[in-house]
């Protein structure tokens, strides 16, 4: 399976995330730091880079992927 990683991505009010797939999971890094509870509006950003990633990491490996919130 291939590796894959992002550029950071910026989530607004000075937040990035960068992800990484090393062939078996998905890790994160979030830049100053992750975000507390008071960040909420920083969620909705957050889904749609993770999932466009992901998306990039199935079509790639083709492979299905499937993501569970909870």
């Amino acid at each position: 399976m291939q590796k894959l990683h992002t550029a950071p991505v910026d989530l607004g009010s000075g937040y990035t995330v960068e992800f990484h797939f090393d062939g078996e999971r998905l890790n994160v890094e979030w830049s100053p730091d992750m975000p507390g509870p008071s960040r909420k509006h920083l969620i909705a950003p957050y889904v749609r880079a993770r999932d466009s990633f992901l998306a990039d990491v199935a079509r790639i490996n083709g492979i299905n992927m499937a993501v569970v919130n909870v």
